[in-house]
């Protein structure tokens, strides 16, 4: 059987910036097209996570440049390849941030949100990047005799 979690992560390189035009202009200026690096994101994300990819597992909107993927009852073991594989997906577009920030001093332009809810009530991780606060959250569900047991009844004290 093995310990199981529920896991998403989606990725995003937000439309949102299109409206900045001030970023718009520091992006232009140092030649940097946001569809040629979504593509390089992805292109990336093809030769370095494969075994992620041969899932088949993981949905993308290019046109909106966007990825997620979830799975419940998963076992997200850090030593399985397939997890690895997962993990650096997330790596890879923040890494994207840090280059960007780095060498541009842009603000991170790709939008990252993983959650990781175990077993266990308090076996939660939570990371974002960029904005990615709003992609998922990671709330957790009452389970036990009194939830699912309809024949539970009693009396207002």
């Amino acid at each position: 059987m093995g310990y199981r979690s529920e896991v998403a992560y989606g990725i995003r390189l937000s439309k949102n910036h299109e409206h900045d035009e001030e970023l718009m202009n520091q992006l232009k200026a140092n030649e940097i097209d946001l569809d040629n690096l979504w593509n390089m994101f992805i292109a990336e994300v093809k030769v370095n996570c494969g075994l992620a990819v041969s899932e088949k597992l993981i949905v993308a909107d290019h046109k909106q440049r966007w990825l997620k993927f979830h799975m419940t009852d998963l076992k997200w073991y850090a030593d399985f390849e397939d997890v690895q594989s997962h993990e650096k997906i997330i790596d890879i577009a923040c890494e994207y941030n840090k280059r960007y920030v780095n060498d541009y001093n842009l603000p991170e332009l790709f939008d990252v949100s993983f959650v990781r809810i175990g077993e266990d009530p308090e076996d939660v991780d939570h990371r974002i990047s960029g904005e990615g606060y709003d992609m998922f959250y990671p709330v957790t569900m009452l389970s036990g005799a009194f939830v699912s047991d309809k024949n539970v009844e009693g009396e207002t004290l």
